[in-house]
């Protein structure tokens, strides 16, 4: 084979798939659709400043939690609220040994009455940033820039057995992209 042939092959095998994609992506076949995350990214960035969990020693300080849920409420905790708190702290037990990563928390203009019912979820002031997330679950990283957002189902605010199970599926969704997202980290334990 001649180097002209050879780098003609060469040039064929390099831009033949890059060709391709530039059509698939011009023509619209490659679907954009959320495959691996069940969350919302967020379009616009939202960031956040956590405070220093009441639940760590003096002794531990150094071990900040990486991972933060936040349940962001505008009003008086109701019934979708409690559904949310309950939510975040099943979250965190099943875990296990991931849990040192995790903090919950609740975002609120007051601490929800009921909130000491719930442990691990802890309560911090709502900020304007997280006002516009009403009744939604945030899923922010180690610096504090949200990733993800879950809407809460309007039926979970009903105390019926659908609310239940939307409230189910929906903490199964956080779950899975929770335990993603801390298997891909490598800055952590």
């Amino acid at each position: 084979m001649t180097s002209g042939k050879f780098f003609a092959l060469f040039l064929l095998c390099i831009g033949a798939p890059l060709a391709l994609a530039k059509l698939s992506l011009d023509q619209g076949w490659f679907s954009q659709v959320n495959t691996n995350n069940k969350g919302q990214w967020l379009s616009h960035e939202v960031r956040a400043i956590f405070p220093v969990s009441s639940m760590v020693s003096d002794t531990t300080l150094a071990l900040v939690k990486e991972w933060h849920l936040v349940y962001v409420s505008t009003e008086k905790c109701s019934h979708q609220c409690e559904q949310a708190l309950v939510t975040l702290q099943q979250l965190y037990t099943g875990l296990g040994r991931k849990q040192q990563k995790l903090q919950t928390l609740v975002a609120a203009p007051v601490a929800p009455p009921g909130l000491d019912h719930y442990p691990v979820v802890e309560w911090m002031p709502l900020a304007p940033a997280l006002a516009a997330f009403d009744q939604q679950i945030l899923l922010f990283n180690q610096e504090g820039l949200a990733l993800l957002q879950y809407p809460l189902s309007h039926d979970v605010a009903h105390k019926d057995m659908a609310g239940i199970h939307d409230m189910a599926l929906t903490a199964r969704d956080i779950r899975s992209d929770l335990l993603r997202l801390m298997n891909y980290d490598r800055g952590g334990l």
